[in-house]
């Protein structure tokens, strides 16, 4: 079950603003905004959990900006298109709700790609993904393969795919007469990082980018597990009811993927070669 694999300015708002990008080809995004007037000057709520690793997140010295590869997409997005966007900071499992209420007009949050979200919301993809368990530090539980984590303490956040990926892990070590998974169940990555880093659990697992951001935060308490590869992969979220805005979204990025923006911009986020993606729509 688990494969081992060794505009302008965006405007600040409740989660804070984004950093502004030049548009990356000006002649494009020109002709872009003549096919999308409505979105030419519009403000535009994006949904995000912050705190996930170079995805998205926050600093002490500039509180009101959330900095990462999710919201740099959108603000590559928003350049091109002509519109102003603010972040809407929730817990993670109210995104898509908030998106299909109207509550946010974007999801841009390490949002994966799964068959029951996608029958709710659409998505524009642009990323592979790979998932990782991370230890206490020195790897005590000799957590290296999906069969070392029968009998162990998982710390979850809730509403993600790693949560399911560890229950369908637990019934597996059930099935075969092992102990399952003890499941921790938190709200938010940091309170499972917490737990993880005081023995509470003997592990998290995560976005793999999200796991490396982590242990390089707390050497001294954390360690790398092993890595899992997902095959899924993640893309910015947008309401069935605003194909349009969907549309959009899939012409900048595929647009952006063709001139090496988007993979510039992965780079720059520390994302691997072999996590590059056409962007597609997945509705």
């Amino acid at each position: 079950m688990l494969a081992l694999a060794v505009g302008g300015m965006t405007a600040c708002g409740d989660g804070g603003a984004t950093e502004a990008a030049a548009p990356f080809n000006a002649s494009f995004c020109a002709e872009l905004r003549k096919s999308h007037p409505e979105l030419v000057g519009a403000e535009l709520k994006v949904g995000t959990t912050v705190g996930q690793g170079n995805f998205e997140f926050i600093t002490p010295d500039e509180p009101d900006v959330v900095k990462g590869l999710d919201p740099d997409l959108v603000s590559l997005v928003g350049d091109c298109l002509g519109f102003r966007s603010t972040f809407a900071q929730m817990e993670f499992t109210g995104l898509v709700p908030a998106l299909q209420s109207g509550r946010v007009d974007l999801v841009a949050s390490n949002l994966y790609v799964t068959e029951e979200r996608a029958r709710k919301v659409d998505f524009v993809t642009y990323l592979k993904t790979m998932s990782a368990v991370v230890t206490q530090k020195g790897n005590p539980r000799k957590l290296t393969s999906a069969d070392a984590l029968c009998g162990t303490t998982a710390a979850q956040v809730a509403g993600t795919v790693e949560s399911e990926i560890i229950e369908k892990q637990s019934q597996s070590c059930e099935r075969s007469g092992r102990a399952g998974i003890t499941p921790l169940v938190f709200s938010a990555l940091d309170q499972a990082v917490a737990a993880t880093t005081t023995g509470r659990a003997d592990f998290f697992m995560n976005d793999a980018g999200i796991a490396k951001s982590a242990v390089e935060k707390s050497p001294e308490h954390l360690d790398h597990g092993f890595l899992v590869d997902t095959n899924l992969v993640m893309g910015i979220a947008t309401n069935k009811n605003k194909s349009e805005l969907r549309d959009a979204v899939h012409e900048v990025l595929v647009r952006a993927e063709a001139d090496g923006a988007l993979r510039e911009l992965q780079r720059k986020w520390g994302f691997g070669e072999n996590q590059l993606i056409a962007p597609q729509i997945v509705a």
